[in-house]
């Protein structure tokens, strides 16, 4: 009933005011731009009670009601957008109290908590609205950030696109994250330039989006945005500018030293790799700058920066030292550095070949619970070769003397981790069979 005497209010507002009057109020609520002008006018369709259709099975109308304007809403993050944007413009023009504002949004999406002559029921969707609760129910945090973004705070835009992005206390949504990371780079939040450029580089559907995706990333780079310096550089790295264009192995790299010498830990860790292993011409070998990265790093907290150290200098380079190797890649790995904890795990599968460092065999106990919080955890690369050697310790070892319990059922477990990390590699996928060379025929 709520829902049918807010789609009148809309009708009453929207016939009063030119379509050209409605989408210049509230601004800074626009929905995101790609919205085309036929699914804007499928919103307005059913606001206004005339008759649209959407593909063949969708059919808005007067007679249609409120389920299939919810259905609408909550199948479409576009067609959600524009509704609230209509909504916020009956809102600005005092046809809305703020009270009825928050009613609506919680009738229609389930933000907040439930209001007081009405049943709590599960959220249907998630919206970008201020979903303001009752004086009795404290705002979310995510709320309050909604809510101080939409007055100008562009710090709270961020937020609010992180929120979407990695769903923390909102259901995750690409499109939305990325709306709310660009209103705050475009504001002078220059840390969501990364996160903005970052996310068109990485799901561009067209050689548009991909440009556009560097041009916020050169925005923030040339803004001295360590994270988008990083990232630009990766773009170089890998091609991915646009247009075409190959790789640049030599601006990728000056890209690098600029987001390091910013403070980017990620660009400080390319810098030093291609010391140790350069890939242009104007770079020479030269470990020494590479370990004098690597520590103060590790000095400065870094977890990453202790593991390499270790493993480049002192387990691989020129300075072999277990015991130093050891103490280095255990500090990264104490600090969640998934390459540390790896390195870790196989320095104790080797023990014999570090006893230099203390290490017997009795630490071999120690791997199974490191492969396992590897399996289990985020890391893509370092999770899935976790998961592969959980796998052969179960098929051709005794997993006890690995810390693991004699558990076969695991062995699925551990396989259906790897396959939702890198469905397309070991050991989700059987390793490639190579064929066996005959020798030749006698002539």
């Amino acid at each position: 009933m709520f829902f049918l005497r807010f789609m009148v209010v809309i009708l009453l507002i929207s016939v009063a005011q030119p379509a050209s009057a409605r989408r210049s109020a509230c601004d800074r609520l626009k929905p995101e731009q790609r919205l085309t002008e036929e699914k804007m006018n499928i919103i307005d369709g059913a606001l206004h009670g005339g008759k649209y259709t959407m593909g063949a099975s969708v059919e808005l109308s007067s007679q249609a009601g409120s389920s299939v304007n919810m259905q609408l809403l909550s199948s479409d993050n576009l067609a959600r957008s524009w509704f609230i944007y209509q909504a916020c413009v009956l809102k600005e023009a005092g046809m809305v109290s703020e009270e009825m504002m928050d009613d609506m949004m919680r009738s229609l999406f389930g933000l907040g908590g439930p209001t007081s002559d009405a049943k709590a029921t599960q959220p249907t969707s998630t919206a970008p609205a201020a979903a303001a609760t009752s004086p009795q129910t404290p705002l979310t945090e995510f709320e309050v950030n909604w809510r101080s973004c939409n007055d100008g705070d562009m710090v709270a835009c961020y937020k609010v696109g992180y929120a979407y992005d990695a769903g923390m206390g909102v259901k995750a949504d690409s499109a939305f994250a990325l709306d709310y990371f660009k209103r705050s780079c475009d504001g002078g939040h220059l840390s969501a330039c990364a996160d903005a450029g970052d996310i068109l580089v990485l799901l561009y559907e067209n050689n548009a989006e991909l440009q556009e995706g560097v041009g916020y990333l050169n925005k923030g780079c040339n803004g001295s945005d360590s994270a988008s310096c990083f990232l630009l550089g990766e773009a170089y790295y890998f091609g991915d500018i646009g247009d075409g264009a190959d790789e640049d192995l030599s601006r990728a790299v000056s890209l690098y030293q600029k987001g390091c010498e910013l403070g980017s830990t990620d660009a400080c860790l390319e810098v030093a790799y291609h010391y140790i292993d350069p890939e242009i011409e104007t770079m020479t070998p030269d470990p020494n700058r590479a370990y004098a990265i690597y520590k103060r790093l590790c000095d400065s907290g870094a977890p990453e920066g202790c593991t390499s150290l270790g493993v480049e200098k002192y387990l691989h380079g020129d300075q072999v030292d277990s015991g130093k190797a050891l103490t280095l890649i255990k500090k990264g790995c104490d600090g969640d550095d998934s390459e540390g904890c790896y390195s870790l795990a196989q320095m104790y599968r080797d023990w014999d070949l570090h006893k230099s460092s203390g290490l017997s065999q009795r630490d071999r106990v120690k791997i199974g619970p490191i492969l396992v919080k590897l399996c289990e955890g985020p890391d893509v690369y370092y999770g899935n070769k976790a998961c592969g050697w959980l796998i052969t310790i179960i098929e051709e070892s005794s997993p006890i003397e690995f810390g693991l319990r004699a558990d076969s059922s695991h062995k699925e477990k551990y396989k259906q981790r790897a396959c939702a990390k890198q469905p397309n590699d070991y050991p989700c996928q059987p390793l490639p069979v190579l064929p066996v060379q005959l020798p030749p025929l006698p002539k």
